[in-house]
């Protein structure tokens, strides 16, 4: 066979081959692509990136999504509202004269509670930011957190190594937690989340490097347990270095704010971690923490040691490998 007849050959099935890859693009049908190897650089679909800085500020303390998904903000002098977007809602600007607000909370009737240390004070706030209620009890200046259920209020001490639950008069109903090392103690607890799906009570034991889920209503069990049972903490992805708030999206994904380990972690409903996801701000300590009800995305107060601010975090989003068809 010459040269030419084999080049003859070669542009024949290569012509085939074309007409057959046209014809097959155009029957309808989605032909995969092959699998992106793990090397790829491409995120896994449950991570979260960094997407943008709201609110810069050393007073920032605390924050909450709201029931209406509103994202506000505990500052020492004031409670912020914002949309997801980061653009603040100019129609919400709760100013009572806060010296020292340093937690917040929505109830499901709307209203707004603040745990303001230098008042000694919560304070119950209309939906539309106008008081309804101030409750004085000197204990509050050693508060550190607050969460809410139905017509209870729980507020972690921190110093005092108690999680205690009042009723909305303020009078103590309970006491939830208290020092020690094993179940249902506590040491330095800073955040708290009531988790009204699994009518659980998760709190942030930083002295003892893990979370617990601690029933809410009587008698108190320890039904979800994060951080293994050492405590003395790591730095594995299920291990903590002083986490300081814990949050659950409607699935029952839990996301604690490890500030030690740098990272807000992720976890399963059964506690299986998933991600841990990192401040674009290289070396940033995360110190509170929601999240979205759909867990597509989160928001953490973040601090350098001499700043802090908000930031928002999104579900990576990978493109379209499902290959050619229409």
């Amino acid at each position: 066979m010459t040269k030419i007849e084999k080049l003859r050959g070669y542009l024949f099935l290569t012509a085939v081959g074309l007409i057959f890859s046209i014809y097959a693009s155009g029957c309808g049908y989605k032909y995969p692509m092959p699998p992106i190897p793990s090397d790829s650089g491409m995120p896994p679909e449950s991570s979260y990136v960094s997407t943008g800085i709201w609110d810069s500020s050393a007073e920032l303390n605390d924050l909450f999504v709201g029931i209406s998904g509103l994202v506000f903000a505990i500052r020492n002098d004031s409670v912020l509202a914002y949309y997801l977007s980061g653009a603040r809602n100019n129609n919400f600007d709760l100013d009572h004269e806060f010296h020292g607000a340093v937690s917040g909370v929505q109830a499901l009737d709307g209203s707004i509670w603040v745990l303001d240390t230098s008042s000694a004070a919560v304070m119950k706030f209309s939906q539309d930011g106008n008081l309804q209620r101030t409750i004085i009890k000197p204990e509050f200046v050693g508060g550190v957190s607050i969460a809410i259920r139905d017509s209870l209020f729980y507020i972690s001490f921190r110093d005092n190594n108690l999680v205690v639950a009042y009723d909305t008069l303020g009078n103590v109903v309970d006491t939830v937690a208290r020092e020690g090392n094993g179940i249902l103690n506590v040491v330095s607890p800073v955040g708290l989340y009531y988790d009204r799906q699994r009518d659980l009570l998760f709190v942030a034991s930083s002295g003892h490097n893990w979370v617990e889920g601690i029933t809410a209503s009587l008698p108190h069990e320890n039904l979800y347990h994060l951080g293994g049972i050492y405590h003395d903490g790591g730095t594995d992805d299920t291990l903590f270095l002083n986490p300081l708030d814990v949050t659950a999206d409607l699935d029952g994904n839990v996301y604690v704010a490890d500030s030690g380990n740098v990272a807000v972690k992720k976890f399963s409903p059964s506690g299986e971690f998933i991600i841990s996801a990192y401040s674009r701000i290289e070396g940033a300590h995360p110190l509170r923490v929601a999240v979205s009800f759909t867990g597509s995305e989160f928001y953490a107060i973040m601090g350098d040691g001499n700043m802090r601010w908000i930031e928002k975090f999104n579900k990576a989003e990978r493109p379209d490998t499902t290959g050619g068809g229409k």
